[in-house]
Parts: structure tokens; sequence; C-alpha cells
């Protein structure tokens, strides 16, 4: 075991608290993560957000056939109390809704509606909420790490949404980054466009393109031969992805990358405290959750050496984040 300082980033501390080594090679590093609202100024309102989670759990817990188009749902309906949330179940899944988890603070949704505070209070301090920054800034601090002495990085983000934990994790690092941006929804890829003019993006510093990545497989894989990426994300797919395909991937990217890469993905875990409200009150659609050992078994399927994989994991228990390196 291993307990670190706590680290501090542009917009995030992270500390690890142990560090151990699976006898099949692969690392396994626990850590701690604290952000702009882990502040004491939101105690009261995290501790509400926390505590009708908690609640709406239990409910659902006790009506174990309760989904989310139930004739009568309570955790549905206090979910969506608010308009905006409303408003943003027709962007699920997408970047457009993770956009609001990594940056609450926003007043202004897709279509032009407000953010309302309720929703706002959910976004900043949800599990679901908590856990999508947490990852990001697990992403950032391995990224940091392995590149931290780059003149320059090559970063491909793969299903990349609006692009804004990609954009954020590359201001940790010292030199040049250029970004190829791939994604199946049209609209992100332009939002993406977007975020990255409010960082001072150069355009000729930004590639779009827009694939499936499973069914167009073959044209990824001459993507990542003519590009030579330095950081592969993947964020926000494999828990799409059954066994097989996220194997698929996974292999194709491992396989054609150039030694020294980094690639990083995520999953959802079957501990996320607040599961149920996830996938019956919120009504997120196709999450795939996985432990740890079933990641691993598609890394093992994707003929990824287990000495290369680091599995990181934030002790909000939403989301692991796993570390390839090349």
């Amino acid at each position: 075991m291993r307990v670190s300082e706590m680290e501090n980033y542009e917009y995030f501390t992270l500390k690890v608290t142990n560090t151990s080594t699976h006898s099949s090679g692969y690392k396994v590093q626990h850590i701690h993560v604290r952000d702009r609202f882990s502040r004491r100024r939101y105690m009261l309102e995290r501790g509400v957000i926390r505590t009708s989670g908690n609640i709406l759990t239990r409910y659902l817990h006790k009506r174990p056939h309760k989904r989310f188009d139930s004739r009568v749902n309570i955790a549905r309906s206090f979910v969506y109390l608010s308009p905006a949330m409303k408003a943003l179940y027709e962007y699920m899944p997408g970047g457009f809704v993770t956009y609001h988890a990594y940056d609450p603070d926003k007043k202004y949704i897709k279509n032009g509606r407000w953010l309302d505070p309720l929703a706002r209070s959910f976004f900043r301090h949800a599990s679901d909420g908590v856990g999508v920054r947490s990852r990001a800034y697990a992403m950032a601090w391995k990224v940091a790490a392995r590149h931290s002495d780059a003149s320059s990085v090559r970063w491909m983000s793969i299903a990349c949404g609006v692009g804004q934990a990609t954009f954020d994790a590359a201001r940790l690092l010292p030199g040049d980054v250029e970004f190829f941006m791939i994604d199946l929804d049209k609209d992100a890829l332009a939002a993406a466009r977007t975020m990255a003019a409010s960082y001072h993006i150069e355009n000729d510093l930004l590639r779009t393109e827009h694939v499936n990545v499973i069914s167009e497989i073959d044209r990824l894989t001459r993507y990542i031969k003519e590009y030579q990426p330095s950081v592969v994300d993947i964020m926000g797919l494999f828990e799409y992805l059954s066994q097989e395909d996220a194997a698929l991937l996974l292999g194709t990217i491992y396989r054609n990358l150039p030694a020294g890469s980094t690639v990083v993905l995520t999953n959802m875990k079957p501990s996320h405290p607040h599961l149920a409200v996830h996938r019956h009150g919120m009504g997120w659609p196709g999450v795939i959750v996985r432990e740890q050992e079933e990641v691993v078994a598609i890394c093992e399927l994707a003929k990824v050496p287990l000495e290369r994989l680091t599995i990181v994991s934030p002790d909000d228990n939403v989301y692991a984040v796993y570390e390839v390196e090349t």
C-alpha cells in the first residue's frame, strides 16, 4: 500500500489512497478527488441531493419490478421535477447531457432552455455528476503524468461528445496538443468545434470525423495509422459495447498505436451507489455496468498484456478508469 500526498491541479485535487498489484500483473490505484463543488459552501446542497438519491434508491430497491416507464414511478417524477431535466432527456445518452455534469454552472442547455437551480444542483452533487467528473480527473491525471515531458502530443478522442473533458485535460500538458475528435453524432462534433474555439484551440490543431468505430473499424484503423496518436481516450463508449465489440475496438487501437502511447477508457461499475436511480429514475439507456474483472477479461480478449494495464478507482464508486500503455 502506498498513500500519496494530495496533488493539486488547475481544476481538481487528487490523492492516491491505495496502490496494489494483482497477481495477473495489472496495477490498481484507489483515489480520492475533490473539485470546486467539494467546498464547504455546498455542504447543505450536497447533503440534500445525496439524501434524496438515497431515498429514491431505497424506493426502487423495495420495488424491483419498477421500471423507468412504469405508469407510477416516484423516482422518475422527482428526477424530472426540473423543467431543464425534462428538456435534457431527449439528448440521452450523449455528450450534451454530460457536458452539464462537467460544468454545472452553465445556465443554458443546447435548445436554449434555462438550466434551473434544481438541475444544476443535480449535476453538481448527484452520483452521476460526481462520477462523470472524477473519471475525467483520473484521465487527466494519468495522461499528464505519462506525457509530462512531451513537447507535443497528438490526442485522439473516440466518442468525444462535446470534447470538454479532453480539452480540459490537455491544458495540463506542457507542450502543443493536436486533437482528432471522433463521434457518431454530427451535432456533437459541431459542438466540439465550438467548444475548442472557446479553449482558443486553432483550427489547424483540430480535426473531426463522423465515424461508427465498430462498423467502420477499418476506417478507424486507417486513421490511427495515419495520425499515430500519443493519447487515445474512450471516455463514454466502452459501457455501451458488447464484450466482443469492446475487445475488437481496444485490440485494434492497441495494435496500431506507436510505442509510448496511452489509451484511457472507462466503464460504469455495479457499485454505483444510485445505480437504480440512474436506470429507472433518470432512464439513462444502454449502459452495461462491469466489475473490473470483466474489463480485465476484455483486455485479455484484446490481447493487451496485463502488465500494461492500470485500473484507477475513484472512491465515489461510480466509474473505474483503465489506462493501457503501449
